[in-house]
């Protein structure tokens, strides 16, 4: 996912669910990075946070299911 979508998926939530703070129990989905950047990201594919990925799953092609 791009950041740009990331973005789009930040304003419905906000806009569906105000200042209610999302789980991130969905799936999540890594982010394509436009520029190098420190660490591997996912986007919560619900309220569209990029996150840290702490494991770096994606990097050594680990599919991740959060349940």
């Amino acid at each position: 996912m791009t950041a740009e979508k990331a973005n789009l998926l930040q304003d419905v939530w906000k806009t569906k669910h105000g200042s209610q703070v999302c789980s991130h129990s969905r799936i999540i989905e890594p982010l394509e990075p436009k520029n190098q950047r420190n660490g591997y990201h996912v986007v919560c594919r619900e309220c569209g946070s990029i996150i840290l990925d702490p494991y770096n799953s994606f990097a050594v092609g680990m599919t991740v299911h959060v349940a």
